[in-house]
């Protein structure tokens, strides 16, 4: 038995550290994000607090739990009770019965006895009035001798009815304490249970107020969980919605991107709403949090999108040189198709990754010369030429703004610039609408 409590044990200990080890993943760091008076704000919800709320809430379901069973336990023993209390106050009649039989039998066989003796002084008595005419003319001895001898006929006569008389009385009289006995058992154990039923009903009483209270309680919190809910819906379908706006101003499609990083964390996007069918959600309260779940889940993939799309500028401060699209050639002054956009600026300004992410190519380019590429995830990438100075190598990766190289005017350039591109799914796409969506978002 000490192995197995050792073992039981052993197994309390790995699931403790299994705990503490998963807690981070469980209770990672939330974000409520609020706009008020144009500016976007959010709490932020630590594991710590997450961890505390979870026990709180496990512990009041816990307690609810425990006085639901604990009622319901006291509610079948004063059940019980009720029902000991109903046969003993059967078995107490039927004790009262047997009782009354006894005692009627014992004045019958009391009256027998009476006729017995009547019967044998009548029986005796004219032998006794012929021995008394006979005793004048006897002497008086005589007379003392016959009744001795009445005396002792009476005495022999009756003395078998007077000994089963005496037996049947001790019987009686043995059988009369027991049921005493019975009966006086019976009565302290109907008073023990009427006791038991006056502290069981008096606990029952408070155990309702208990619960009572714990319903009341439990609706008001219902009522703030509610609030709550329906505020973070609306809160969400918000930023949702003005996230949602801004992607759609880059030209590409939200739910494809969404799909896109689901797939790179190797998890699928559910879609198409809640299924109810058979298991139809009848609380309203879990069916607003079923859809919430669904809001904070898009939300977070959104999330996911925006650090993976290139919504600034490669330069702090800038002058567009060219657009995007077709232009004339700054050398041969000959139209052709110009797949990005070109920023010009003081030689050496600090180039800037606009999104995070992998760095594919850097080096030498021929006419682009000194060049580096980008792989932001999702069939995003970006692309920055005519460096003077390359500071990342093919490999590194790279987090938001940050410093992969200096403005120069290297390869097939007249002037210091930063040829800048956006690719999506290996198309040119117009780095003006990530960057004017850039500006939206921030002035949201």
């Amino acid at each position: 038995m000490g192995h197995g409590l050792g073992h039981n044990k052993t197994n309390g200990e790995n699931w403790f550290r299994r705990f503490i080890a998963n807690a981070p993943n469980w209770f990672r760091e939330r974000q409520i994000f609020y706009r008020r008076d144009g500016i976007v704000s959010f709490y932020s919800i630590s594991p710590r607090t997450q961890i505390i709320g979870s026990c709180l809430g496990l512990a009041f379901v816990s307690w609810v739990a425990f006085s639901t069973i604990y009622y319901i336990s006291f509610d079948s023993v004063l059940k019980s009770k009720n029902r000991q209390i109903s046969e003993a106050r059967v078995a107490y009649r039927v004790a009262m019965k047997e009782f009354a039989g006894y005692n009627e039998r014992l004045m019958k066989i009391t009256r027998n006895l009476e006729r017995s003796q009547s019967n044998l002084l009548v029986r005796f008595d004219p032998n006794a009035k012929i021995k008394t005419e006979q005793r004048s003319k006897k002497p008086r001895n005589r007379f003392t001798d016959l009744s001795r001898a009445l005396v002792r006929a009476s005495h022999r006569a009756t003395s078998y009815e007077i000994k089963q008389l005496e037996r049947e009385w001790r019987e009686l009289a043995a059988r009369n304490a027991t049921l005493e006995h019975g009966l006086a058992s019976i009565g302290n154990e109907v008073e023990n249970i009427l006791t038991e039923n006056g502290i069981v009903v008096g606990e029952r009483n408070r155990l309702r107020v208990r619960v009572k209270n714990l319903e009341t309680s439990i609706s008001s919190l219902r009522l703030r969980e509610d609030s709550i809910v329906t505020r973070l819906t609306k809160g969400t379908n918000k930023s949702i919605g003005e996230a949602s706006r801004v992607v759609a101003m880059t030209g590409l499609d939200i739910n494809l991107l969404i799909a896109r990083v689901a797939r790179l964390e190797g998890r699928t996007v559910a879609s198409g709403g809640l299924f109810l069918g058979s298991s139809k959600i009848e609380d309203p309260l879990l069916l607003k949090v079923a859809v919430l779940d669904g809001k904070i889940e898009r939300w977070r993939n959104i999330q996911q999108v925006y650090r993976r799309l290139p919504m600034i500028a490669p330069l702090e401060y800038y002058r567009k040189s060219s657009s995007f699209g077709m232009r004339r050639d700054p050398l041969t002054k000959r139209w052709s198709q110009h797949n990005g956009m070109d920023m010009a600026y003081a030689m050496n300004s600090p180039v800037l990754a606009t999104a995070a992410g992998k760095v594919v190519y850097a080096g030498y380019r021929g006419g682009l010369g000194w060049f580096i590429e980008i792989n932001h995830g999702l069939g995003v990438r970006t692309r920055y030429a005519h460096l003077r100075k390359v500071l990342v190598k093919t490999g590194d990766m790279v987090d938001f703004r940050h410093k992969i190289g200096l403005l120069g005017s290297s390869g097939r350039s007249n002037g210091p610039h930063v040829h800048y591109e956006i690719l999506v799914d290996g198309k040119p796409v117009d780095p003006k609408k990530f960057i004017k969506a850039g500006k939206y978002d921030f002035k949201s």
